[in-house]
């Protein structure tokens, strides 16, 4: 078979998984929503995600495990990203306790925050591609400490980008409900 044919055939299945994941993102608007509406701000269960994880390991072969592996639990880690984006969009204030106490200058260009995470493998790696994916750099990732047994991890990081930004706002809400804990250090 000819490269050419092979990456046709690609092509084709690509535009199958965009609609696929088009119509996951329909769910995911409607799991959201009825959270919304039932008061509930909750989005990532890690529970249920490492769920959805082993079910679309069944009867994987081992070869590509790690391969499948990592584009579910970059499919759901989408998935979150787009019902954070509806809670902030749906719920007045949502973002607002994140600002007390952080003064903000007139033009301001990072943001430097705070978090604590449970110190497992991928964690760190996945609050770098939040911030990646939602078309920001990062200039500084500082790992500062462990707990005393090792389950916790704080680090320092800063964003560049304006606080104003929505697309920063919704960034910083989902960090924040996905670490343990968050706090913004400084807005420069």
């Amino acid at each position: 078979m000819k490269l050419e044919n092979i990456r046709k055939d690609i092509d084709k299945l690509d535009a199958e998984i965009r609609e696929l994941l088009m119509k996951r993102l329909d769910y995911a608007e409607q799991v959201v929503q009825t959270k919304i509406d039932a008061g509930v701000h909750n989005i990532y269960l890690a529970e249920r995600e490492d769920d959805i994880v082993a079910n679309m390991g069944d009867g994987i072969p081992e070869d590509r495990m790690l391969e499948m592996m990592g584009f579910t639990r970059k499919m759901v880690e989408i998935s979150r990203m787009h019902q954070y984006s509806m809670l902030y969009d749906q719920v007045e204030g949502i973002f607002d306790e994140l600002l007390e106490d952080v003064e903000i200058p007139a033009d301001p260009k990072s943001v430097t925050f705070e978090i604590i995470m449970l110190n497992e493998m991928g964690q760190a790696a996945t609050f770098c591609g939040l911030i990646s994916d939602s078309m920001f750099n990062m200039s500084e990732f500082r790992w500062m400490d462990t707990s005393v047994d090792n389950t916790a991890a704080r680090l320092w990081v800063t964003v560049e980008g304006s606080i104003y930004d929505p697309k920063m706002r919704k960034l910083l809400l989902q960090i924040s409900q996905e670490s343990q804990e968050f706090s913004i250090l400084h807005v420069g």
